[in-house]
């Protein structure tokens, strides 16, 4: 396993960084929860370790 503290103590640095990987997760939620729609299933399981958000809204969507 590869310690690569200086790269993570630099991604964790500034909330300008935390600003880019929240928005790169938000459009990776929005494909996800597209592809939940288009499946409409009546349960999902989320295994994430969020903020609880993407549950929040797969359950809006009448899926729990």
């Amino acid at each position: 396993m590869h310690d690569d503290s200086d790269a993570i103590r630099s991604e964790y640095a500034d909330a300008c960084r935390l600003e880019v990987r929240m928005a790169i997760y938000s459009r990776a939620a929005d494909a996800a929860l597209d592809a939940v729609a288009e499946v409409s299933p009546a349960r999902v399981l989320d295994v994430s370790a969020g903020t609880g958000e993407f549950a929040l809204r797969v359950a809006a969507t009448g899926a729990w």
